[in-house]
């Protein structure tokens, strides 16, 4: 009898004991074994490309749709489209770049719209923190931390590993993150091979992205339409906006022995903002004299100076001679537009330095 209620009480303690232990299994242990080694591996690719929708690009908070690819160091270059404009993007050199057509300036950035005449379809300076900066973004590295954040929202590490499929060969686990897929390999080492469709919070806004993961051939293809993007920035504008333009020593004087009149002053521009490449700027003066029944004279004159240095801008009119006395008036505008020729022969030096190293890591 004593054996006998011995046994019996061993098998009612198990039996108790073996039901809580199954309960406290955690689904997404699995997972997260996973995901978290190829989420670390994806923070450390050399390069990636996205391809989708972004919240802004110049500040402006109007979604942008972009095709760019960046690497480890924040260097980008692609294209992107803005309603209707198609657009050039480069970052290098801690500059965010844009090269954009007719009416990109002044309906989208809102560039003044004689300012914007003179540098649609060139390249032109953004400032980086009003929208899409590239080297907080979508490094590797940073773009890894935003896709770990929004799989944690979405809970999709807290769930069982889905059914494997095959992705280019590869048996690869489809993480449902929202309405888009981060898949990642079967087997070991776990690498995130492709994102499609998956929505990631920016410091601007949620943008839906699809990421490819660049080999040695995507990479080698980057650099050389980079480079040949470089040669074309012989000069880099400014997009305006921190632009004053300062006037000095305004003089305006008529000569009544030839009805000549000239028109001189002093002009320096101001950039109030850290950001700018810009360090000349090119002034035009554009001057209109009336001389009552003299009638109304034109005249213009450009010139170019430092950063924060004075040109000098002058031009004359001359009026018909005729006996009277006549009140002659003069108005003006004085425009400056900055720019910045950088050395393009370092530029792509430095790019090929940067893709080499990424290119021997493969």
């Amino acid at each position: 009898m004593r054996k006998t209620a011995l046994a019996g009480l061993v098998a009612l303690s198990l039996a108790g004991c073996a039901a809580p232990v199954g309960a406290f299994i955690n689904p997404g242990d699995e997972t997260q074994a996973v995901v978290g080694p190829a989420l670390d591996e994806l923070s450390q690719q050399p390069v990636l490309g996205y391809d989708g929708s972004i919240p802004d690009l110049a500040g402006t908070g109007a979604v942008a749709q972009i095709d760019l690819d960046v690497t480890q160091d924040g260097t980008a270059h692609g294209t992107g489209s803005v309603a209707d404009s198609e657009i050039e993007i480069a970052h290098l050199q801690e500059a965010l770049l844009i090269s954009g057509p007719k009416g990109f300036w002044s309906d989208y950035v809102g560039v003044d719209s004689a300012y914007a005449k003179k540098i649609d379809g060139k390249w032109t300076q953004l400032d980086p923190t009003l929208g899409l900066n590239p080297a907080t973004v979508l490094a590797p590295a940073e773009y890894a931390k935003v896709l770990r954040y929004a799989m944690e929202d979405a809970q999709t590490l807290d769930v069982a590993l889905p059914e494997p499929e095959d992705r280019d060969g590869s048996q690869v686990y489809p993480l449902a993150v929202g309405e888009g897929f981060v898949y990642v390999t079967v087997e070991a080492p776990h690498t995130v091979v492709a994102v499609t469709d998956v929505v990631v919070e920016l410091d601007a806004g949620p943008a839906d992205l699809s990421v490819t993961v660049a080999d040695a051939g995507y990479v080698e293809t980057f650099q050389g339409r980079f480079v040949d993007a470089v040669d074309g920035m012989s000069t880099i504008y400014d997009n305006g906006v921190d632009l004053a333009v300062d006037e000095s020593d305004i003089e305006f004087d008529c000569n009544s022995s030839d009805f000549s009149c000239k028109l001189s002053l002093k002009a320096k521009g101001q950039l109030s903002a850290n950001y700018h490449l810009a360090d000349r700027v090119k002034f035009t003066m554009k001057a209109e004299v009336k001389g009552g029944s003299l009638g109304t004279k034109k005249c213009d004159d450009s010139s170019t100076a430092d950063l924060g240095k004075n040109a000098k801008l002058s031009c004359t009119v001359k009026f018909t001679p005729s006996v009277g006395e006549y009140s002659i008036e003069p108005t003006w505008l004085t425009t400056g537009v900055a720019t910045h020729k950088p050395d393009i022969e370092e530029w792509s030096k430095s790019l090929v330095e940067e893709f080499g190293t990424i290119l021997s890591t493969y």
